[in-house]
């Protein structure tokens, strides 16, 4: 019984050993996050606002999301229902057809870079 305990012991020791050494090794890939900038306070309703999607089993009508833009100033919310494979080039349409139309342009938009926006993005870069 006793040679168990010390055989155990001893692997139990080498791998916490291993396992630091891995833990040490380890080599992040996630690129370094940049500082945090606070937002700015709004001064006017729909001067500022914030965008995204909400998802959700599909509806009678046929849509499985919901494009949510939200005024930071008032909280006010406008909720377009749309599909999960909505392009940037598509939530651009439904942007100005329900929000620029009422509210004009915004200084600034706030997102979490979904799939929608970061489409966008990668777009405008590989063409520039």
């Amino acid at each position: 019984m006793c040679l168990v305990n010390v055989c155990m012991t001893a692997d139990v020791g080498r791998n916490v050993r291993n396992w630091h050494e891995c833990k040490r090794a380890h080599v992040a890939r996630d690129k370094t996050p940049g500082q945090l900038h606070p937002l700015p306070i709004p001064e006017r309703s729909w001067q500022h606002v914030a965008m995204d999607f909400k998802s959700f089993p599909k509806h009678k009508q046929g849509f499985d999301t919901i494009f949510v833009v939200i005024d930071r100033l008032n909280k006010q919310s406008t909720s377009i229902p749309c599909l999960k494979t909505t392009t940037a080039k598509d939530v651009a349409v439904m942007y100005i057809d329900r929000i620029y139309r009422n509210h004009g342009a915004p200084e600034s938009i706030v997102s979490d870079r979904g799939p929608q926006f970061v489409s966008a993005s990668n777009s405008v870069e590989s063409s520039g």
